[in-house]
């Protein structure tokens, strides 16, 4: 199959044979991981959907609730500002001793998330690597949110989530490129 001269195309990273193809075929290729604009206004859409979503499963207010975000780039930062604005306690799991110390006082290491679960209402993951397995998904509260904000290949183990009994919900974003004309319902 050919795709038609002026295609429009929302792609990931490509390379040098596809991009002269495009070229040739003068298709219209938005790459998002490339446009900073995207980036920030992705991050905002996804911390304020994941807002909605949590409210819609918890039974009581988020100022009552404590959340746990893994990971500390654009989308964890905005979460974490978002549900501390709420009110709710917030914890953040990261790598990084650079991104802890920006998160605050309540940052952990991805070592010691299975530590929190027990307390924990919500988990947001926005690393996109396997950091929430079985052997640490199993800490968690039968209540507890697992919520995946990631890109493959995800942080949570959806299979063991479930089997485990927890609600898991994969939540992305498409409001932008929606938005731009680039995909359709």
């Amino acid at each position: 199959m050919q795709l038609p001269s002026g295609q429009k195309i929302v792609c990931g990273l490509t390379d040098a044979t596809f991009d002269t193809l495009a070229d040739v075929h003068r298709w219209q290729v938005f790459r998002p991981l490339e446009d900073t604009q995207y980036l920030q206004e992705n991050a905002a859409l996804t911390a304020e959907d994941a807002i909605h979503l949590a409210a819609m499963h918890l039974t009581r207010a988020l100022s009552d609730c404590h959340i746990l975000v893994t990971g500390y780039g654009r989308i964890g930062k905005r979460l974490t500002e978002l549900f501390r604005a709420a009110g709710a306690a917030v914890t953040v799991a990261a790598r990084r001793k650079e991104s802890r110390s920006e998160a605050g006082a309540d940052s952990i290491t991805i070592e010691e998330i299975a530590g929190r679960l027990r307390e924990t209402d919500v988990v947001f993951n926005t690393v996109p690597a396997h950091i929430l397995a079985e052997e640490t998904l199993c800490h968690a509260s039968p209540g507890t949110l697992p919520v995946e904000l990631s890109s493959a290949p995800y942080g949570i183990d959806r299979q063991a989530a479930e089997r485990l009994g927890l609600l898991y919900r994969l939540q992305t974003l498409f409001r932008f490129m929606k938005r731009e004309g680039l995909i359709h319902d």
